[in-house]
């Protein structure tokens, strides 16, 4: 299963379009990075090195988050 589709399913409608556009733009702008949910987060890195991942998305109950390490 795609990440962001499982990401999807714990979140509401509204949440979930908004990661959805962000996650369009995110791998628009850098096609090369990889997608996984670690730490609770639809996380982006280069190389799988999750460690050192570069931006992430979550929500929390009043906001959705895009998270730059």
């Amino acid at each position: 299963m795609d990440p962001l589709e499982e990401y999807l399913a714990l979140y509401d409608e509204e949440a979930g379009r908004i990661f959805v556009a962000l996650d369009r733009v995110i791998r628009e702008t850098a096609p090369e990075l990889d997608v996984a949910i670690k730490y609770r987060l639809l996380s982006y890195t280069l190389d799988r090195d999750w460690r050192h991942w570069v931006c992430a998305v979550n929500a929390t109950k009043s906001a959705v988050c895009l998270r730059f390490l």
